[in-house]
């Protein structure tokens, strides 16, 4: 699969940006879908998304715990394998109300227009 360069329209640059503002919040979004698409092999980590990225899994797993969903459309459309962890971290968040599974379509959705 082949990941688009496309850049962001300016609209999306706009509200990354100001979500960037805010604590970095979109910024700290991005982290783990970078990190669940450099396990694919399509993308590489900054050093700062990195460090960002492990100092994410420190706090309560909470990069991680993001980055899954994210693996799991990625494995979906083939993109990628997921690790034994993952697929059960995968199912036991599916669990609550699917919380992954919900996490995971709009990602999936996203990389089904890629192809």
């Amino acid at each position: 699969m082949a990941i688009s360069n496309k850049p962001l329209t300016a609209a999306e640059s706009f509200w990354y940006v100001l979500g960037c503002i805010a604590l970095g919040a979109t910024y700290f979004q991005k982290v783990p879908v970078k990190k669940a698409l450099q396990d694919a092999g399509l993308a590489r980590m900054t050093s700062a998304e990195s460090f960002w990225y492990v100092l994410g899994c420190i706090a309560f797993g909470a990069s991680y715990f993001q980055k899954v969903p994210v693996k799991k459309a990625l494995s979906d459309v083939n993109a990628v394998n997921m690790t034994s962890a993952e697929s059960f971290w995968y199912l036991l968040g599916c669990i609550p109300a699917f919380q992954m599974y919900m996490l995971k379509v709009p990602v999936k959705k996203a990389l089904t227009e890629l192809i």
